[in-house]
């Protein structure tokens, strides 16, 4: 009889350590998946990290782009290092600010192209907004003789602003290999805010010399211009801009339009052959 509960004991023993077994392998599964996907992910980062340098370092692209101007976006993500003080150790241009959009106006995402809202006074809005940008005199003035005054109360004073540029820029990856970002000036003419399409430069920068594809903006296939190799960051970039007419394709326009509401500013893709 003993030697029967013996058998029987050693029998659950077994079964439990095989239980113990089969649960130890699957938790070293998932976590060995999760490990891969967050390198993945980091991997992603780190290609997103150095596009973003390459970006910021392109003359080309930033062709006109003079200190105190103002860049708006809506992507702009300081996650990813996405902003002004960034953008300034990497260009040496030191922007007014880089505005997230929602800053400007709370209501842009409510604010569609399709309904009867606009965005007016782009402007007016930044030079009312960028007094809220001052945190604060964290280190006083006495202790650095050659500053007399924050950079953000130095952009606040009256006419501080009236000579800088505004841009709509965003940067963001296009698909998990592709990097892009494109840069235009607002045209303040128009009644809701606009750019100047026609003035619109996009780049897209890769590790692999030959584009994946041609990039549209608001479904106007963009031209091939240039292209060139950051030998810093070994990424290769190549440079779109708005063409002259439009491919027979476009069904959306008669002709190019001169100004863009920023919320028509939507990137997409085209065939490579097509605005060559």
């Amino acid at each position: 009889m003993s030697k029967h509960y013996h058998l029987r004991g050693s029998y659950i023993n077994v079964n439990r350590m095989l239980l113990i077994s089969f649960y130890f392998f699957i938790a070293f599964f998932f976590t060995l998946v999760h490990n891969f996907a967050v390198a993945r992910e980091t991997n992603g980062r780190d290609f997103q990290y150095y596009a973003w340098q390459s970006l910021t370092r392109s003359e080309i692209f930033l062709s006109g782009v003079k200190e105190s101007d103002v860049f708006i976006s809506k992507y702009q993500n300081d996650a990813y290092e996405t902003n002004a003080g960034s953008f300034f150790w990497n260009s040496g241009i030191r922007l007014t600010y880089l505005f997230k959009i929602d800053l400007l106006w709370p209501e842009f995402n409510k604010c569609d192209a399709e309904s009867e809202c606009i965005l007016p006074n782009v402007r007016e809005k930044v030079k009312n907004t960028v007094p809220n940008l001052q945190r604060g005199a964290f280190v006083p003035v006495g202790r650095d003789k050659n500053r007399t005054d924050d950079w953000i109360n130095l952009k606040s004073l009256p006419g501080a602003l009236d000579n800088s540029r505004i841009w709509f820029f965003d940067p963001f990856l296009m698909t998990t290999t592709t990097f892009v970002g494109y840069l235009a000036p607002f045209d303040e003419t128009k009644e809701s805010a606009s750019i100047k399409f026609k003035d619109l430069r996009f780049i897209s920068i890769a590790s692999t010399p030959n584009p994946e594809f041609a990039p549209s903006i608001a479904s106007v296939c963009l031209k091939l211009q240039q292209a060139d190799f950051d030998t810093t960051t070994g990424l290769y970039r190549h440079y779109w801009e708005v063409p002259d007419t439009l491919t027979s394709t476009n069904k959306r326009y008669s002709s190019i339009p001169d100004a863009l509401d920023i919320r028509r500013v939507e990137a997409g893709t085209c065939s490579l052959g097509e605005n060559k």
